[in-house]
């Protein structure tokens, strides 16, 4: 059956069953008056796909839509789609949001389920304009169709899917709690491998022959950058700070050409660079460049090494948790606390002869080898699970599965 087929048999469907289809903006009212709330949120709060709301640390600059409790607060930035939540208590919604509050006889839950659909977000996505930072307009939500069954069934439909989700979302929770535990050991072994503490071990690491150096003796950063002069038309293959995790390395990359690319798309890498971020946020994408042709954005910095120092024991020694807190410490402003190139390379690490970290990195390799193995397939039985969740979704929003 092809996919209109599929649509057609759908609408039949749910018209038998008392369903009824109407433009969304005869649903909702798009809300765009101005708050000055110091209750601010952004994209970063909302979990994609989810529904659910994360407090985070950052504090967003300037002021947006205000929104109160019950109203729906939609992401339509393209890389973010899928951001649905029913506000929890008022606020300033900063930046890229639609902010919407239903009229009478439909359940917002029911909405928040629908608009986190495939077909939706899939819909949503095609619709999108620009090519920079691509946006669902407001034009396309006002006119988008949506289905909906009797308000008693929207409201079985919710109460169906908090169960079901629930208990996936459970399992999701006891799978990432296994991902930290095992992420923690990781760090451990880093940890004791490369050193420990500077002031706690520096007496043992003299007699071994291990010195403390500062990361601009050992390596440069931020070598090469894109010369302004590049054509337009030329191809790159990019790297954004969210590609990157320290335990998988670079997981993601991105095509453009250089006209369309991020602005952030600048700094040139070779294979043995190390990139780490310098955003306080994302400490964790550290990685070393195992490929030519690559370009990260200008969120990290590019250490490539001298000779005194192996690339990849450069990078254990950026991964350990006494290297990241000092980049924590050393990290200025609020709502996008970073740090400055001059400070990163003022930080020490140590450094033991070369055979010995040769040594350290074969053994490393082999244990956080093991670690990364493990994590891989905790992250895809969470990939599974939230397949499932996302079909659970799919089906019931579509009248496919009845509840009642």
């Amino acid at each position: 059956m092809s996919a209109v087929e599929k649509e057609i048999t759908r609408a039949e469907t749910q018209r038998r069953s008392g369903w009824e289809e109407r433009k969304a903006k005869y649903l909702w009212q798009q809300i765009t008056t101005p708050s000055s709330s110091s209750r601010k949120i952004g994209l970063e709060n909302l979990e994609s796909f989810m529904g659910r709301f994360i407090e985070s640390e950052a504090q967003f600059e300037g002021n947006g839509v205000a929104f109160e409790q019950g109203d729906i607060l939609y992401g339509k930035l393209r890389p973010y789609l899928a951001k649905v939540w029913v506000a929890e208590f008022a606020g300033n919604a900063v930046g890229d949001f639609f902010v919407y509050r239903l009229n009478g006889g439909i359940d917002a839950h029911y909405m928040q389920y629908y608009m986190l659909s495939s077909q939706f977000t899939a819909n949503a996505n095609a619709s999108t304009y620009g090519a920079r930072m691509p946006r669902v307009s407001a034009e396309y939500m006002a006119n988008c169709p949506i289905p909906f069954p009797p308000l008693p069934e929207q409201k079985a439909i919710v109460a169906y899917l908090d169960a079901e989700t629930g208990r996936i979302d459970k399992a999701i929770a006891e799978e990432e709690k296994m991902i930290a535990l095992l992420q923690e050991r990781r760090e451990i072994v880093i940890n004791e491998a490369v050193g420990g503490g500077e002031d706690f071990n520096a007496e043992a690491q003299r007699r071994r022959g291990w010195e403390w150096r500062r990361l601009k003796t050992l390596a440069t950063c931020n070598d090469e950058v894109l010369p302004e002069s590049t054509s337009d038309f030329a191809r790159i293959e990019y790297i954004e700070i969210s590609d990157v995790d320290e335990s998988r390395g670079i997981f993601n990359s991105t095509f453009h050409v250089f006209k369309d690319a991020p602005s952030r798309a600048r700094r040139i890498t070779r294979e043995g660079d190390v990139i780490i971020s310098t955003v306080r946020t994302y400490l964790k994408a550290i990685a070393t460049i195992e490929r030519e042709g690559l370009v990260v954005s200008t969120g990290f910095a590019v250490l490539r090494a001298r000779s005194c120092i192996l690339p990849r024991f450069l990078a254990y020694a950026v991964k350990s948790a006494e290297f990241k807190d000092k980049v924590v410490r050393h990290s200025t402003g609020t709502s996008y606390p970073a740090i400055n190139t001059s400070d990163l390379m003022c930080l020490s690490v140590p450094l033991p002869p070369l055979h010995e970290q040769e040594e350290i990195v074969k053994r490393l390799d082999c244990e956080t080898g093991k670690i990364d193995r493990a994590i891989e397939v905790k992250r895809r039985q969470i990939e599974l699970l939230r397949e499932r969740r996302q079909i659970v979704i799919d089906e019931a929003v579509t009248g496919k599965v009845k509840v009642v």
